[in-house]
């Protein structure tokens, strides 16, 4: 029987490939036929582990897809990006940094403005 991919759990957004389904069974993986060609969905079967995969890899990127084209999300990301290259200049870099350490650095500082509350 064939590997089916369902492992693991959503990936960040927009990592691009880590879902229920592998990449490859997303993209035309053979199911146990063997063929070699694209895994058609209606000949698998209801609850079938590779039909589940391939519906939530399908709604991961329709979903990806609206939401990088609203404003809403354009502006946040612009603040993020900003926020991580102002945070990223201030640190002094040397050969013995662990990055672990400026990760949680980071993220400290991203829970930190969080928390503070917004000035009108």
């Amino acid at each position: 029987m064939a590997d089916r991919g369902g492992g693991g759990g959503m990936g960040a957004v927009g990592s691009g490939g880590a879902g229920q389904a592998s990449a490859g069974a997303a993209t035309g993986a053979t199911g146990d036929s063997g063929g070699g060609g694209p895994v058609n969905p209606a000949s698998l079967p209801a609850g079938d582990p590779l039909l589940i995969g391939l519906i939530v890899e399908h709604f991961r990127r329709d979903c990806l897809a609206d939401v990088d084209t609203k404003p809403a999300y354009q502006n946040l990301r612009q603040k993020v990006d900003n926020f991580v290259s102002t945070h990223l200049d201030k640190q002094e870099w040397n050969p013995t940094m662990k990055k672990n350490q400026l990760r949680n650095g980071l993220r400290q500082s991203v829970v930190q403005i969080c928390l503070t509350p917004f000035e009108s």
